[in-house]
């Protein structure tokens, strides 16, 4: 008995395994800790990106038609809009925003109607919008169909309902929504079930002929209508 009193006695004494033991509790801790770091730099990059590629693609549609130097308003293509979202669908790299996520893409215009007490006023619209993405969403701003908003006369425009973004006469804003389904680096450990938007928005850099709307020079099963939610472009 008195040998095992002493022998505990020096263990309790021993503090040539202290440091081993201090790594020990702390090591979860710590490897917790840059865990989240890391899903949470993450995150904000993969947020930052989704940026990115809103913007180009707004911008790269706002420039549309600018080497169509053959007409004064060139007429923008099915195919020039199915260009650009394939662009956007290189530019996400390994985040492939288009397998978890959406890109809708709308020209927003202004056309002249009736106000009903014999003037006439101008009106938001949708001119054309287009889609592409697996992802499972719609727009926040009317629904997915050409020149919607005609007639609506509730429809102010995109963005901030405080300050909504507007096309003035004989002109147009190229809007993009994109959202896109967070995929984690550990699972649901930290963020589960993360869902990601972003806007952006770029007035056309050149006059173009708006009252045609997109020419259909593709098979219309190959165009980027948005009751289809696919990411193939072939």
């Amino acid at each position: 008995m008195k040998y095992c009193k002493n022998y505990i006695s020096d263990i309790a004494k021993d503090e040539s395994g202290l440091a081993f033991v201090e790594f020990a509790v702390s090591l979860p801790v710590f490897l917790g800790l840059g865990m989240y770091g890391s899903e949470t730099s993450y995150l904000a990059l993969t947020n930052l990106k989704l940026s990115q590629s809103a913007l180009n693609l707004a911008d790269n549609g706002s420039r549309l038609g600018q080497t169509d130097n053959g007409v004064a308003t060139p007429v923008i293509k099915e195919s020039d809009v199915l260009e650009i979202l394939y662009g956007t669908k290189l530019q996400s790299g390994k985040n492939d925003f288009m397998e978890n996520g959406r890109f809708i893409i709308a020209s927003l215009e202004v056309k002249t109607v009736s106000n009903g007490s014999g003037g006439t006023k101008e009106q938001q619209f949708v001119g054309w919008r287009r889609c592409k993405g697996k992802k499972v969403a719609v727009t926040k701003y009317n629904d997915d169909v050409d020149g919607n908003g005609v007639t609506d006369s509730g429809f102010n425009g995109m963005g901030d309902p405080a300050n909504p973004i507007q096309a003035v006469s004989g002109s147009a804003v190229i809007f993009v929504e994109a959202e896109f389904d967070y995929q984690p680096l550990f699972g649901d450990l930290f963020h589960k079930n993360k869902k990601l938007r972003q806007e952006a928005s770029f007035n056309i850099r050149d006059d173009r002929n708006l009252s045609a709307g997109l020419f259909g020079d593709v098979a219309s099963s190959k165009r980027a209508y948005c009751n289809k939610y696919d990411d193939t472009f072939t």
